[in-house]
């Protein structure tokens, strides 16, 4: 683990030629200044604040991601533009705003934006793709079912929580899921959805406290409105009031948010606990979180 600075070190100093080079045989454009702004799995390069490439490993599919940016946009969601894909890169135009939580907003701006992008969030969900789970290049679910999706995402984290749960908080979290099963089951046409909805990818204008865009679509999904709503509110539960005030969801997905809400909270930190542990990350962060969780799902 020692030796991983370093050779990513080296790796970004490689790839900023790369980009470079990139960015200036698809756009003509010319950067002086590139950094890296983000690098797990997927390196983010910002170039003169001007476009973002994303550079990728052989599992993303940047065909994917562009799709969704189309989609999103044509029903009237703020996205960054897409300037071009190559096999290794996707090239997004720069889109001005700092996060939805960024302390530079006042209150009243970061409450206003959650309800805007509530209003916008609304208006992706309303885009329907046949099949589940994970996008397709054309949009479309890889699963047939919405309950597929979800129960094979919650049982490989289950697997990877085993020592670092008790037994018994295992049990509850299966017995929750089991207990709901035929709620979550009950999806008969599939959404558009984001898939990783974070408040760090809301952006807002800092002086007109205007929404901006919504950024990150290498998630996309097919399935539940709910599930989009779950994840912004993983680590955040308080946005969700903010958000359903602009999202106005009728008395059928309100229904689903009562009984789910929860549920597809556990299911989001058990797997995004074993992705991130996977990619090396420290997320201990989500155990005590999961454990209050638990205690809700036994109230319920």
């Amino acid at each position: 683990m020692k030796a991983l600075p370093m050779l990513v070190g080296l790796m970004r100093t490689s790839s900023e030629r790369n980009v470079a080079e990139v960015l200036e045989r698809e756009t003509g454009y010319k950067a002086a200044d590139i950094e890296a702004v983000r690098a797990l799995r997927t390196i983010v390069w910002r170039c003169d604040d001007r476009f973002f490439v994303k550079q990728g490993t052989p599992q993303d599919n940047f065909v994917i991601e562009a799709a969704a940016h189309e989609a999103a946009r044509s029903a009237g969601v703020p996205v960054p533009p897409v300037a071009a894909i190559t096999t290794d890169y996707l090239i997004l135009g720069a889109v001005p705003g700092v996060p939805v939580h960024d302390e530079r907003l006042t209150i009243d701006q970061r409450r206003a934006a959650l309800t805007e992008a509530g209003a916008y969030l609304r208006m992706l969900h309303e885009i329907r793709r046949p099949g589940f789970g994970w996008a397709n290049e054309d949009l479309s679910g890889t699963r047939s079912s919405w309950i597929e999706h979800i129960e094979s995402k919650f049982a490989a984290g289950l697997e990877f929580l085993d020592g670092v749960l008790g037994s018994e908080e295992i049990a509850t979290l299966r017995d929750a899921f089991e207990r709901r099963r035929g709620q979550i089951a009950n999806v008969d046409a599939g959404s558009l959805l984001h898939g990783d909805l974070q408040v760090d990818h809301i952006l807002v204008d800092q002086s007109s406290g205007a929404m901006t865009s919504i950024i990150d679509w290498g998630a996309v999904s097919v399935g539940d409105p709910a599930w989009d709503i779950a994840v912004l509110s993983s680590w955040a539960p308080q946005v969700i009031n903010r958000l359903l005030a602009g999202y106005e969801p009728n008395e059928a997905l309100r229904s689903r948010l009562d009984a789910l809400l929860q549920m597809y909270r556990a299911c989001r930190h058990a797997w995004e606990y074993r992705a991130g542990v996977e990619d090396g990350l420290d997320e201990s962060g989500r155990i005590p979180i999961l454990r209050e969780i638990i205690v809700e799902l036994v109230r319920r």
